[in-house]
């Protein structure tokens, strides 16, 4: 089972949970330049305390704006600067239609620059994202974490971040 659940940082714009080495980045409303640097902080700092590279899911709900234009710019340095500290990322677009692609193309625009150094893939849902998480982790020889607490996690947060940010 998976261990508790830590709040890494709570933003106006963006929760960000820690679940043993796994962290998990929650968008709410419109992340803006100072919900990037809340979250690169958070993620470093969870790394160091740790010791190892984290494995990184970042859950962008149907209710998520895509980020303001001053965060593009941090957001592109911040997963530059990935490779130091995320071991994978898996990235959940939930929702379909205009503005979910509207928000992959952002994500594609500043995640750019980490293609080369970090395997990552988008995905539909949690579940998928999960289990691909799972196999990259044991393939890689890397702690793999427990897809069906954290989903369960993570759909308690999502709750609670719809309900705080006005959009249940």
């Amino acid at each position: 089972m998976a261990g508790l659940a830590e709040t890494l940082a709570e933003h106006r714009s963006v929760t960000i949970l820690g679940v043993d080495g796994v962290a998990v980045v929650l968008p709410k409303g419109q992340p803006d330049e100072e919900a990037v640097r809340a979250i690169d902080a958070a993620l470093r700092a969870y790394a160091k305390r740790r010791g190892e590279r984290l494995r990184l899911l970042i859950v962008v709900s149907q209710s998520v704006r895509p980020p303001s234009p001053d965060a593009r710019t941090p957001a592109r340095a911040m997963f530059a600067g990935f490779e130091d500290h995320v071991a994978l990322l898996a990235t959940v677009f939930e929702g379909s239609g205009f503005m979910t692609a509207a928000k992959r193309s952002v994500y594609t625009f500043v995640s750019g620059l980490l293609r080369r150094s970090v395997p990552g893939r988008v995905f539909p849902s949690v579940p998928q994202a999960l289990a691909w998480m799972e196999r990259e982790c044991r393939a890689r020889e890397l702690p793999a974490p427990r897809s069906g607490r954290l989903a369960q996690l993570i759909a308690e947060a999502q709750d609670i971040t719809d309900v705080t940010s006005g959009a249940a």
